[in-house]
């Protein structure tokens, strides 16, 4: 049986899929309460959601290619210059173009999929913080705790219990 983790990931759509798909292998292998169905049940139903809404909408070439460029190298620099040279634009050619394709900036999407890659983590590892904000490329466990209070308004902590 292989693990979630390897499977490979394209497009950040792909990784949503697999995070909602891992929260529901794990809580189908650990909890055997009477609220886990609850739980399983509202699992299946976003990972539905979610697969209806990648049907009906497709981001453009250019926003996927930078998320899988992140999500496959989440811990690398990825500042406005790397990602538009890896775009093949200048700057701040890319930074209007990419905020009008996707609706936000580059630094809130590679914030954003840096953090679900950290939450997937938390679920699916026991691994400490130190080593989640590491791989995740949110620097340290302080920037961690931080982002996840101003997101999530919870400590990673809190996730994992």
């Amino acid at each position: 049986h292989r693990d979630l983790h390897s499977f490979p990931t394209r497009r950040s759509s792909d990784l949503r899929l697999r995070i909602i798909a891992t929260w529901m292998l794990n809580e189908s292998r650990i909890r055997r309460l009477p609220e886990s169905s609850a739980l399983l049940g509202s699992y299946l139903r976003a990972f539905l959601e979610e697969a209806s809404r990648i049907v009906r909408h497709n981001d453009s070439p250019l926003v996927e290619n930078i998320r899988s460029l992140v999500i496959r190298e989440p811990a690398r620099d990825h500042s406005l210059e790397s990602l538009a040279k890896s775009a093949g634009l200048s700057k701040f050619h890319f930074l209007r173009k990419y905020r009008s394709l996707s609706g936000v900036s580059p630094a809130d999407d590679v914030r954003r999929i840096r953090l679900s890659i950290a939450k997937d983590l938390l679920f699916s590892t026991d691994e400490p913080l130190k080593h989640i904000a590491e791989k995740s490329g949110l620097g340290n466990e302080t920037a961690l705790c931080r982002l996840f209070r101003k997101y999530y308004r919870k400590p990673p902590g809190q996730f994992r219990k």
